[in-house]
């Protein structure tokens, strides 16, 4: 149940984890619909910037440029949470994506290995090596 909830955690889309966590804020529109639910969020930013960002569309909204003005106010927002006084906490998944943030935002955001790093044991592929064949 969200109001309970001492934080909240996203990955993807980015575009997704920001607007969720300013709309919860009021940081969008002005709204008490869910002003007592704002917890704050751990992003995993698993993906660029502009994927599924507003302005942005599947041919032009992944690593180049947007220039759209809903596009602008998205990086806008982005930049204000990620650098602003908000307990907004993010993880890039690897150095490209926090050195494209540092590009297009300004921002220095830590980053972490990809998550397959973690893997300690992988006997199971060894056991069952059928089950990753394609048939």
């Amino acid at each position: 149940e969200l109001p309970g909830a001492a934080l909240l955690v996203c990955s993807h889309p980015v575009s997704l984890c920001l607007l969720s966590f300013a709309s919860l804020w009021g940081l969008l529109t002005p709204t008490d619909g869910l002003a007592s639910a704002r917890p704050p969020m751990l992003a995993h930013l698993a993906s660029t910037l502009l994927f599924g960002a507003p302005g942005c569309n599947e041919c032009t909204g992944r690593l180049r440029r947007c220039r759209a003005p809903a596009a602008m106010r998205y990086l806008r927002l982005a930049r204000e949470l990620l650098a602003g006084p908000f307990p907004f906490y993010a993880l890039a998944e690897g150095a490209v994506i926090s050195a494209q943030i540092q590009r297009q935002l300004g921002i220095a955001t830590p980053s972490c290995p990809a998550l397959a790093l973690y893997l300690d044991d992988t006997s199971y592929l060894r056991e069952a090596p059928d089950a990753l064949e394609e048939k």
